[in-house]
């Protein structure tokens, strides 16, 4: 999915203010946690291997990427604490994979990791009544990394 951002910039000068526009395309991709990583874990998986490969090759295949960064997400089970230091391994997971194992190395990455802070509209009706796997599963898309290239 590509998305045009208009970055604004203001500029204070003298008492005047001039305000000028920038586009950017951005090419988002979002892989949920489970392709990637076994649940609780931070060890990629063979089908994250896979999927991170495959991003690559078509991130080659790009004109001028300058950055990517990588953010990763927990769902709310657990601490917050817990789920942040969860996703920000997770996050530094996959750059590390992005940038050394698949010859990328030569743009400039930025890991984040965002825990349970934003979840996913297709969770909202998860309820903690529901039994643990039955939850673990509703909860699945928001445990998930996106891939921002710029």
């Amino acid at each position: 999915q590509c998305v045009r951002l208009k970055l604004q910039q203001v500029n204070h000068w003298a008492g005047l203010t001039s305000v000028s526009y920038t586009h950017l395309d951005v090419y988002k991709r979002q892989l949920l946690a489970s392709t990637l990583f076994a649940f609780n874990q931070t060890t990629l998986l063979e089908s994250g291997k896979a999927a991170l490969k495959n991003f690559a090759t078509s991130v080659t295949s790009m004109n001028n990427v300058k950055a990517i960064s990588v953010v990763g997400y927990a769902d709310k089970l657990g601490s917050a604490a817990y789920n942040h230091a969860l996703s920000t391994k997770r996050a530094d997971v996959v750059r590390a994979y992005l940038q050394f194992e698949n010859n990328l190395s030569y743009i400039q990455f930025t890991s984040l990791g965002k825990g349970s802070l934003v979840s996913s509209a297709a969770t909202q009706t998860c309820s903690n009544k529901l039994g643990r796997q039955t939850l673990i599963d509703c909860l699945s898309p928001d445990r998930r990394v996106e891939i921002n290239v710029y």
